[in-house]
């Protein structure tokens, strides 16, 4: 298990916002089925 601090929570919350509007912004790049690769190999 990993040891948060207060602080560094508000850090990780930033970075992990921020990847996620990236992921939001690539996946309107990228073709539809981009994102079902992964599904796809199983």
């Amino acid at each position: 298990m990993l040891s948060v601090h207060p602080a560094d929570a508000l850090a990780y919350a930033a970075v992990f916002e921020d990847a996620a509007e990236e992921l939001h912004i690539l996946g309107k790049i990228m073709p539809a089925n981009y994102q079902y690769t992964e599904e796809a190999d199983e």
